[in-house]
């Protein structure tokens, strides 16, 4: 059988305690004064464009949040990001997850930009 490029990757599903704890890994790099500048200078020189908020400040965030993805099994993507986001969001029922999801996500992606994120992305996480 052929491999096929469009082929549907494994869901990866975290429990509370993991989803806890990568949440507050991300807020750690986050915070780091040194990526919150990189995370700002895309976003300004995004000149508020919708595409190129994508293209400039998402590689930025995926690139930031590299470790975590990997610790957890996440492509270190865009899409990765996305699937993380995804996993997260089968919490829902937990308030403070979805706080501290949606607290990460309105770093890098502005709340009237998440449904247009997750269409750019190939349907991404569902709104948490």
């Amino acid at each position: 059988m052929a491999d096929n490029a469009f082929a549907q990757k494994p869901v990866i599903t975290l429990t509370v305690e993991q989803t806890k704890e990568a949440l507050l890994e991300f807020e750690q790099l986050l915070a780091d004064p040194a990526n919150q500048a990189k995370l700002e200078g895309a976003k300004t020189a995004s000149g508020g464009d919708p595409m190129m908020m994508m293209m400039l400040v998402m590689p930025i965030a995926v690139g930031i949040m590299s470790p975590v993805l990997v610790k957890y099994g996440f492509p270190v993507d865009q899409q990765g990001g996305m699937q993380f986001l995804a996993a997260a969001g089968s919490h829902k029922e937990n308030p403070e997850i979805v706080a501290k999801a949606d607290e990460i996500k309105s770093r890098f992606i502005p709340p009237e930009l998440v449904q247009m994120a997750q269409m750019f992305m190939g349907g991404g996480a569902p709104p948490m």
